[in-house]
């Protein structure tokens, strides 16, 4: 029996979005449904050679992308993340030049250790729109060679 959890008093099953290795570089792009249940991404992703995009902002019951989840996906674009994530884990973005997020998720609590490590494509994130964020791990923005400034949430 899968795990569940209540989301909006709605009790609902997790489901953990995972490929085999073998299958990985053949996932192009993501779309989902607003009634997608996806709530966890795992790192079947890392080191994808094709994958361009994924359509975060309607994953409504997404709250975790893991560490490493899509580390060294050069072609990967990503301009908006879901306002669900609560975690954004270890590497998680690490060395994906085309992401461009412009601010975190509403409800982010944790923002892990090299996040977003090497994404030139970020240019400005404003943190404060993270209004529950208690963890940025080192170096989540370092090596963002284009990054020019960050707005921090209040302390």
């Amino acid at each position: 029996m899968p795990a569940t959890f209540v989301h909006n008093g709605v009790e609902k099953a997790v489901v953990d979005f995972k490929l085999s290795s073998g299958a990985k570089n053949y996932v192009r792009r993501i779309f989902v449904t607003s009634e997608n249940q996806i709530v966890k991404i795992g790192s079947s992703f890392a080191g994808n050679t094709v994958l361009e995009y994924v359509d975060f902002e309607h994953m409504q019951n997404l709250n975790t992308i893991t560490s490493q989840a899509f580390q060294d996906n050069e072609k990967l674009y990503v301009d908006k993340l879901s306002e669900s994530i609560l975690t954004i884990g270890n590497n998680a973005f690490m060395n994906c030049p085309r992401v461009m997020i412009t601010e975190l998720p509403t409800n982010l609590n944790e923002l892990g250790a090299s996040a977003f490590y090497g994404c030139a494509g970020i240019t400005n994130c404003d943190l404060s729109t993270a209004i529950v964020l208690k963890t940025i791990g080192q170096d989540a923005f370092n090596n963002c060679v284009n990054m020019t400034g960050e707005n921090f949430p209040p302390i």
